[in-house]
């Protein structure tokens, strides 16, 4: 299975984040993610949520204290969940995370809601770790996948920043048409599949050393980002230019 994120990548990534840690709905990212989640999730004490590549445990504390449900996460890299048990702990939740690769983790049970934002782009053999997600749904449960649009506008503007990153993604996938055509290759029932987050200048890096054009162009992003303040933007979105595809998906299996 070729991972394009190495742990020591995430390792790193992940030392960087502050705790407590939670979603914050003035952020526009955040915003649209969750009226999605809001249309086509309801809360229920009962539901037992997994969240894959759960670091460091935001929308696990948001599922909790919105829904009430029931919360697991697995990930593989040390610091991610060492940093994931911290926020839960702050946060006063009680959750099951395992520190396992996804294809090294045998559940204890099954689960109502499968979780994996920002995940299944750093595989290249992708149907098979989206079979491995659909083991741990229990029958007609909820398979929600999320990944970042790097096609279109938002391709340039981060091959120009740090090519490099976009080496850690499957660009392949991101598209509408792949989660569409997930329909034909597995057993599963489409919620909802589309672009959401319009336009996002949080969505870019310029990697650890950007140069003097690239802090500029971040500085631009940035002054673009005040006017993602404006709600009614989230609506405005099409494959050129949105952050983000999200697909939800009910299980036939």
């Amino acid at each position: 299975m070729t991972d394009l994120a190495s742990n020591k990548f995430w390792d790193a990534y992940w030392e960087r984040i502050k705790i407590p840690s939670r979603i914050n709905p003035t952020f526009s990212f955040d915003r649209c993610l969750e009226k999605t989640f809001s249309r086509f999730l309801g809360a229920n004490p009962n539901v037992k949520l997994i969240e894959i590549g759960c670091a460091p445990g935001r929308w696990l504390v948001y599922f909790h204290e919105k829904y009430n449900y029931q919360i697991s996460g697995i990930d593989n890299s040390e610091i991610g969940v060492r940093k994931t048990q911290e926020n839960l702990k702050h946060h006063n939740i009680d959750g099951k995370i395992y520190k396992t690769g996804l294809f090294d983790f045998y559940p204890p049970e099954k689960y109502d809601v499968v979780l994996s934002l920002g995940f299944i782009e750093h595989f290249e053999e992708v149907d098979r770790v989206i079979e491995k997600h659909l083991s741990l749904l229990k029958p007609s449960g909820k398979l929600v996948l999320g990944v970042p649009n790097f096609s279109g506008i938002n391709f340039l503007i981060q091959k120009y920043l740090c090519e490099d990153l976009l080496a850690k993604h499957n660009l392949r996938i991101m598209n509408r048409s792949f989660f569409e055509k997930l329909l034909e290759r597995f057993p599963l029932e489409k919620i909802f599949v589309d672009y959401i987050g319009g336009f996002e200048p949080a969505l870019f890096s310029s990697g650890e050393k950007p140069n003097v054009l690239s802090r500029a162009v971040l500085k631009s992003l940035g002054a673009l980002g005040l006017l993602r303040k404006i709600s009614w933007l989230d609506d405005v979105n099409s494959w050129l230019f949105s952050s983000y595809i999200l697909g939800i998906f009910r299980s036939r299996g």
